[in-house]
């Protein structure tokens, strides 16, 4: 059987906005400015 799509795995940044549920507004925005353009957190924090 072929593959139909490739698993998803976040970059390190998205690990973290995914995993932390105290992360300061500050370190927040910080985390999200360094997400790769082709990330599906970026447009959901936009």
């Amino acid at each position: 059987m072929p593959l139909l799509y490739l698993p998803y795995v976040p970059s390190r940044f998205e690990a973290f906005l995914l995993e932390g549920r105290h992360i300061r507004a500050d370190v927040h925005e910080w985390l999200a400015a360094r997400l790769p353009r082709s990330s599906r957190l970026g447009s959901r924090l936009s």
